[in-house]
């Protein structure tokens, strides 16, 4: 059966963590800047990484570098100064002016929507409802796509005007839960616009990116010539059927990335390692707000019956803007930002100083896998960590069929330090379905099922890519074993009409 995909962490971040805050007194710069330059290395030579990253301890910067191309067609290289777009990182900005704003006397965390947009058919959310994601409104990714004229660039007005004119109902009753919510931000961002008289991107400029020489960031639609001029590290994404990296706008199934360009608060920022270094720390120094109201950023939100919010993630909260969880080397505090072959992470552990910032552009998956992170970090023994292997596997297959290169696949697959997560080779396999390359699809479900062989799922889609070659044998024993894994799995019922209808003594 085909799943979702799931992004997933590089274990960059869990080595550099591990590196510098199991070791309080921290080693020699060079030493420490020796061993993450060596993994780094080997995450580039093996298409697991592409980008910029930058470690520091208490402002001070252990290491920074560039991996690999700002531009894979014409193959120019990453500089210190590549301007990547931050994704859903600008939401930590978007709460920080929010913040801001609120020491100025301006505005209360506990303001009611209402009071800003009586126009909405909405009551009782408020602002730290939109902050820390328990508003329940839906996300306007979804409905977006069913209430707008694609052929137009839609702006927060015109996500404002959507929820008035068509109602759209709440996920659930606010304050009872918790559920990401991009529209939360994007009508904080009004707010910010309400409030200080100025636009979005006024705020941000005048009030956070010009005071701190941030020279590189600007919100998109912000019609600075450097928008133009900037050396824009755009996200790439491997195509096998076109046998290399594209940009999502040749994806049809990314036409979303043109029609929601212009909304902001939520996403769209762009900036550089160096100046989020810049802004990290006047974060820590108190410049931007008081250090009282930053800790107040980065404290857990509580539901209506007084939980602590729980998010997707295990063990891990929702503070305004940032995702939060408790470790043996105290907080950590972070945000990931995704988009189309987009990956960033910003993630902090205040108690150490330690900052690591990874911004990347070629769908290096710095998201998802959260608890790796920790069983790193917690684990004082430096074992080697193992890379993810599905953007080597898929540039493998980009480029050739297995059967003309079975040694290189052997040696990727059976590659003990080569990590593969089901769900990305489950995705490789259907993609290579749609391709008719049925074979290949095989032998990737194959692999599946010998990396997870008490998954259901890898049987079932093994399966399944038996029946379209017609080797109906092999199918049904997928079927059957998928079945003795878990009885009640979700595709049971039309595996048992296929075993009925095809079974073979």
């Amino acid at each position: 059966m085909k799943q979702n995909r799931l992004n997933n962490i590089i274990y960059v971040i869990l080595i550099l963590i591990t590196i510098i805050s199991c070791n309080p007194r921290v080693e020699n710069n060079e030493k420490i800047s020796q061993r993450i330059d060596s993994f780094f290395e080997s995450l580039s030579e093996n298409y697991a990484f592409n980008g910029n990253v930058l470690v520091a301890k208490n402002g001070k910067v252990l290491y920074s570098s560039e991996f690999g191309y700002a531009n894979f067609i014409s193959q120019k290289k990453l500089t210190s100064q590549s301007v990547f777009d931050l994704a859903s990182i600008t939401k930590q900005f978007t709460a920080l002016a929010i913040a801001m704003l609120k020491e100025e006397g301006k505005l209360d965390y506990s303001d009611e929507m209402s009071k800003f947009f009586p126009e909405l058919p909405y009551q009782g959310i408020t602002i730290k409802h939109l902050l820390n994601h328990t508003s329940g409104i839906p996300d306007f990714y979804n409905f977006m796509e069913d209430h707008w004229d694609k052929s137009k660039v839609a702006t927060n007005k015109d996500v404002l005007k959507i929820l008035q004119e068509e109602k759209i109902e709440l996920d659930f009753k606010t304050g009872e839960s918790w559920k990401y919510s991009n529209t939360g931000y994007v009508l904080l961002a009004l707010i910010i616009e309400k409030v200080s008289g100025n636009t979005y991107q006024e705020f941000m400029a005048n009030r956070i990116f010009t005071p701190l020489a941030m020279n590189s960031t600007w919100v998109k639609g912000d019609n600075r010539s450097n928008e133009e001029n900037a050396e824009i590290a755009k996200g790439y994404i491997i195509s096998m059927s076109q046998k290399g990296y594209l940009l999502p706008e040749n994806f049809e199934e990314f036409d979303y990335l043109k029609y929601l360009d212009g909304i902001v608060g939520d996403g769209n920022i762009l900036s550089t390692t160096e100046d989020l270094l810049k802004y990290d720390d006047a974060l820590n120094s108190g410049k931007i707000v008081s250090l009282n109201t930053l800790q107040e950023l980065y404290t857990p939100g509580l539901l209506a019956n007084g939980d602590t919010i729980e998010i997707e993630l295990k063990g891990q909260s929702y503070g305004y803007g940032w995702r939060i969880r408790n470790s043996s080397i105290g907080k950590i505090v972070w945000h990931s930002g995704h988009l189309p072959g987009i990956s960033n992470l910003y993630i902090k552990n205040p108690d150490n100083g330690i900052t690591i910032i990874i911004l990347s552009n070629n769908g290096s998956e710095t998201y998802k896998i959260y608890d790796k992170i920790f069983e790193i970090i917690t684990d004082k023994k430096m074992e080697n960590p193992r890379i993810f292997g599905d953007l080597a596997l898929r540039k493998l297959l980009a480029e050739s069929k297995i059967a003309d290169i079975p040694d290189e696949f052997m040696n990727l697959t059976n590659n003990s330090q080569v990590m593969f997560y089901e769900s990305q080779l489950n995705n490789i396999g259907y993609e290579l379905i749609e391709l008719k390359r049925l074979n290949d699809a095989i032998e990737v479900f194959k692999l599946i099922v010998k990396r997870y062989p008490k998954s259901a799922n890898a049987f079932d889609s093994l399966g399944e890519a038996f029946l379209l070659i017609k080797n109906n044998k092999s199918a049904i024993e997928c079927y059957e074993k998928a079945l003795e894994l878990d009885p009640n799995y979700g595709n049971a019922s039309n595996a048992w009409n296929i075993i009925a209808k095809h079974k073979v003594k």
